[in-house]
Protein backbone atom coordinates (compact mmCIF):
# COMPACT_ATOMS: atom_id res chain seq x y z
CA UNK A 1 0.00 0.00 0.00
CA UNK A 2 1.27 3.18 -1.16
CA UNK A 3 -0.25 6.80 -0.88
CA UNK A 4 0.01 9.26 -4.28
CA UNK A 5 -1.00 12.52 -5.21
CA UNK A 6 -3.05 13.53 -7.85
CA UNK A 7 -4.36 17.36 -8.50
CA UNK A 8 -7.72 18.52 -8.78
CA UNK A 9 -8.41 18.31 -12.33
CA UNK A 10 -7.24 14.43 -12.26
CA UNK A 11 -9.20 13.56 -9.22
CA UNK A 12 -12.62 14.47 -11.29
CA UNK A 13 -11.20 12.59 -14.61
CA UNK A 14 -10.89 9.42 -11.89
CA UNK A 15 -14.20 9.95 -10.31
CA UNK A 16 -15.51 10.25 -13.79
CA UNK A 17 -13.87 7.13 -14.81
CA UNK A 18 -12.11 8.58 -17.68
CA UNK A 19 -8.45 8.66 -15.94
CA UNK A 20 -6.92 5.05 -16.02
CA UNK A 21 -3.22 6.06 -16.61
CA UNK A 22 -0.84 8.31 -14.89
CA UNK A 23 2.75 9.30 -15.94
CA UNK A 24 5.42 9.76 -13.56
CA UNK A 25 8.74 11.48 -13.65
CA UNK A 26 11.57 9.34 -12.99
CA UNK A 27 13.67 11.77 -10.45
CA UNK A 28 16.88 10.84 -10.55
CA UNK A 29 20.45 12.54 -11.12
CA UNK A 30 22.01 9.80 -12.74
CA UNK A 31 19.66 9.93 -15.54
CA UNK A 32 20.02 13.62 -16.01
CA UNK A 33 22.18 13.77 -19.33
CA UNK A 34 23.03 9.74 -18.90
CA UNK A 35 24.49 8.74 -22.45
CA UNK A 36 22.13 6.85 -24.50
CA UNK A 37 20.25 5.04 -21.98
CA UNK A 38 17.91 2.04 -22.03
CA UNK A 39 14.82 0.21 -20.66
CA UNK A 40 15.03 -2.93 -19.40
CA UNK A 41 11.57 -4.42 -17.82
CA UNK A 42 10.52 -1.05 -14.94
CA UNK A 43 13.93 0.34 -14.73
CA UNK A 44 16.31 2.64 -17.13
CA UNK A 45 19.88 1.52 -17.31
CA UNK A 46 23.17 3.01 -18.45
CA UNK A 47 23.98 2.43 -22.38
CA UNK A 48 25.66 -1.08 -21.49
CA UNK A 49 22.68 -2.12 -19.26
CA UNK A 50 24.73 -2.87 -16.20
CA UNK A 51 23.96 0.47 -13.92
CA UNK A 52 20.54 1.23 -13.44
CA UNK A 53 19.93 4.96 -13.08
CA UNK A 54 15.90 5.07 -12.47
CA UNK A 55 13.35 2.68 -11.68
CA UNK A 56 9.39 2.54 -11.41
CA UNK A 57 8.26 3.80 -7.97
CA UNK A 58 5.20 1.03 -8.09
CA UNK A 59 4.52 -2.35 -8.92
CA UNK A 60 1.85 -4.21 -10.48
CA UNK A 61 -0.22 -5.70 -7.83
CA UNK A 62 0.23 -2.55 -5.88
CA UNK A 63 -2.34 -0.38 -3.81
CA UNK A 64 -2.34 3.10 -4.05
CA UNK A 65 -4.65 5.48 -1.75
CA UNK A 66 -5.02 8.46 -3.17
CA UNK A 67 -4.35 11.99 -1.89
CA UNK A 68 -5.64 15.34 -2.68
CA UNK A 69 -6.48 18.44 -1.56
CA UNK A 70 -9.20 18.77 1.04
CA UNK A 71 -10.60 20.53 4.16
CA UNK A 72 -12.22 19.78 7.67
CA UNK A 73 -14.26 21.28 9.16
CA UNK A 74 -12.97 25.29 10.47
CA UNK A 75 -13.10 23.98 14.52
CA UNK A 76 -10.14 21.79 13.39
CA UNK A 77 -8.32 24.42 11.61
CA UNK A 78 -5.70 24.88 14.75
CA UNK A 79 -5.24 21.00 14.91
CA UNK A 80 -2.05 18.98 12.59
CA UNK A 81 -3.45 16.51 9.91
CA UNK A 82 -2.36 13.43 12.58
CA UNK A 83 -4.52 14.68 14.94
CA UNK A 84 -8.20 15.76 13.66
CA UNK A 85 -10.11 12.68 14.52
CA UNK A 86 -11.22 9.74 11.80
CA UNK A 87 -14.81 11.14 12.15
CA UNK A 88 -13.96 14.07 10.81
CA UNK A 89 -16.35 15.45 7.93
CA UNK A 90 -13.88 16.09 4.62
CA UNK A 91 -14.93 18.55 2.00
CA UNK A 92 -12.44 17.77 -1.27
CA UNK A 93 -11.55 20.82 -3.09
CA UNK A 94 -12.19 18.77 -6.42
CA UNK A 95 -15.88 18.81 -5.76
CA UNK A 96 -18.64 21.53 -6.05
CA UNK A 97 -18.51 23.23 -3.05
CA UNK A 98 -21.59 23.32 -0.52
CA UNK A 99 -21.56 26.98 0.13
CA UNK A 100 -23.64 26.45 3.37
CA UNK A 101 -21.40 24.18 4.91
CA UNK A 102 -18.94 25.21 7.67
CA UNK A 103 -15.18 24.38 6.44
CA UNK A 104 -11.98 25.21 7.21
CA UNK A 105 -8.45 26.18 5.44
CA UNK A 106 -7.46 24.35 2.69
CA UNK A 107 -5.06 21.72 3.13
CA UNK A 108 -2.35 20.12 0.63
CA UNK A 109 -2.91 16.58 -0.31
CA UNK A 110 0.40 15.56 0.87
CA UNK A 111 -0.90 16.20 3.89
CA UNK A 112 -3.88 14.22 3.46
CA UNK A 113 -4.03 11.55 6.49
CA UNK A 114 -4.99 7.73 4.71
CA UNK A 115 -8.25 7.18 6.52
CA UNK A 116 -9.63 10.59 4.46
CA UNK A 117 -8.72 9.20 1.20
CA UNK A 118 -11.85 8.36 -1.36
CA UNK A 119 -10.13 6.46 -3.77
CA UNK A 120 -8.14 3.50 -4.53
CA UNK A 121 -6.05 2.33 -7.77
CA UNK A 122 -4.81 -1.59 -8.19
CA UNK A 123 -2.08 -1.36 -10.00
CA UNK A 124 -2.28 -3.20 -13.54
CA UNK A 125 0.35 -2.44 -15.67
CA UNK A 126 3.89 -0.18 -15.38
CA UNK A 127 6.37 0.28 -18.01
CA UNK A 128 8.85 3.15 -19.29
CA UNK A 129 9.15 5.69 -22.34
CA UNK A 130 9.73 9.28 -22.65
CA UNK A 131 7.09 11.63 -21.97
CA UNK A 132 6.58 12.88 -25.65
CA UNK A 133 6.01 8.76 -27.09
CA UNK A 134 2.80 8.91 -25.44
CA UNK A 135 0.03 7.53 -27.86
CA UNK A 136 -3.31 9.06 -28.81
CA UNK A 137 -5.31 6.22 -27.09
CA UNK A 138 -3.00 6.61 -23.96
CA UNK A 139 -3.46 10.57 -23.54
CA UNK A 140 -7.00 9.33 -23.50
CA UNK A 141 -6.73 7.47 -21.02
CA UNK A 142 -4.91 9.91 -18.99
CA UNK A 143 -8.19 11.75 -18.78
CA UNK A 144 -8.26 13.85 -21.87
CA UNK A 145 -12.46 14.33 -22.80
CA UNK A 146 -13.25 14.12 -26.11
CA UNK A 147 -16.66 16.12 -27.12
CA UNK A 148 -18.66 16.51 -29.98
CA UNK A 149 -18.85 20.13 -30.47
CA UNK A 150 -20.05 22.69 -32.93
CA UNK A 151 -17.02 23.20 -35.75
CA UNK A 152 -18.53 25.88 -37.63
CA UNK A 153 -22.13 27.15 -39.15
CA UNK A 154 -23.12 28.77 -41.97
CA UNK A 155 -26.59 30.19 -42.94
CA UNK A 156 -26.25 32.28 -46.27
CA UNK A 157 -29.65 33.08 -47.41
CA UNK A 158 -30.79 29.72 -47.07
CA UNK A 159 -31.38 27.11 -44.11
CA UNK A 160 -28.99 26.69 -41.17
CA UNK A 161 -26.31 24.43 -41.41
CA UNK A 162 -24.16 23.59 -38.68
CA UNK A 163 -20.78 21.12 -39.05
CA UNK A 164 -19.31 19.07 -35.96
CA UNK A 165 -16.40 17.13 -35.15
CA UNK A 166 -14.80 15.82 -32.31
CA UNK A 167 -12.36 17.97 -29.89
CA UNK A 168 -10.59 17.27 -26.96
CA UNK A 169 -10.54 18.83 -23.97
CA UNK A 170 -8.76 18.91 -20.16
CA UNK A 171 -9.16 21.18 -17.66
CA UNK A 172 -8.19 24.60 -18.67
CA UNK A 173 -8.30 24.29 -22.20
CA UNK A 174 -9.41 26.55 -24.72
CA UNK A 175 -13.20 27.07 -25.18
CA UNK A 176 -12.54 25.36 -29.23
CA UNK A 177 -10.73 22.36 -27.65
CA UNK A 178 -7.54 20.79 -29.18
CA UNK A 179 -7.60 18.38 -32.50
CA UNK A 180 -6.16 15.53 -30.91
CA UNK A 181 -5.77 13.93 -27.52
CA UNK A 182 -2.02 14.43 -27.64
CA UNK A 183 -2.21 18.11 -27.70
CA UNK A 184 -4.76 18.60 -24.92
CA UNK A 185 -2.33 16.25 -22.81
CA UNK A 186 0.74 17.88 -24.04
CA UNK A 187 -1.20 21.51 -22.99
CA UNK A 188 -2.09 19.91 -19.54
CA UNK A 189 1.20 18.88 -18.61
CA UNK A 190 3.09 21.87 -19.11
CA UNK A 191 -0.23 23.18 -16.79
CA UNK A 192 0.53 21.17 -14.14
CA UNK A 193 3.93 20.84 -14.21
CA UNK A 194 4.80 24.68 -15.41
CA UNK A 195 5.29 26.07 -18.74
CA UNK A 196 8.38 24.26 -21.07
CA UNK A 197 7.86 20.93 -18.85
CA UNK A 198 6.78 19.22 -21.74
CA UNK A 199 9.78 19.97 -23.99
CA UNK A 200 12.11 18.05 -21.54
CA UNK A 201 10.33 14.91 -22.63
CA UNK A 202 11.73 13.21 -19.39
CA UNK A 203 11.62 9.63 -18.72
CA UNK A 204 8.89 8.91 -17.16
CA UNK A 205 6.94 5.84 -15.31
CA UNK A 206 3.29 4.84 -17.20
CA UNK A 207 0.74 3.35 -14.43
CA UNK A 208 -2.46 1.72 -15.35
CA UNK A 209 -4.55 0.92 -13.07
CA UNK A 210 -8.23 0.22 -11.68
CA UNK A 211 -10.09 2.42 -9.50
CA UNK A 212 -11.97 1.76 -6.90
CA UNK A 213 -14.25 4.91 -5.30
CA UNK A 214 -13.56 3.63 -1.56
CA UNK A 215 -10.77 3.98 1.29
CA UNK A 216 -8.15 1.90 0.75
CA UNK A 217 -9.06 0.23 4.49
CA UNK A 218 -12.52 -0.11 3.43
CA UNK A 219 -12.26 -2.67 0.25
CA UNK A 220 -11.16 -6.15 0.85
CA UNK A 221 -8.45 -7.76 -0.72
CA UNK A 222 -10.87 -9.66 -3.26
CA UNK A 223 -10.85 -6.15 -4.06
CA UNK A 224 -7.84 -5.91 -5.94
CA UNK A 225 -7.95 -9.44 -7.58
Amino acid sequence: DRPILFSASMIRALLAGRKTQTRRVLNSKYLDGAYSPIVIGTSVYNYSGEEKLAAARYAVGDRLWVREAWRARSKHDLLSPSSIPATATVVYEADPRDRGLDVGRLRASMHMPRWASRLTLIVTDVRIERLEDISEADAIAEGIACINVILDAFCTGGPHQEFTGERYYCDGAPDEGFESAYKAYQALWDRINGPGAWDNNPWVAVYSFKTIKSNIDAIGKESTA
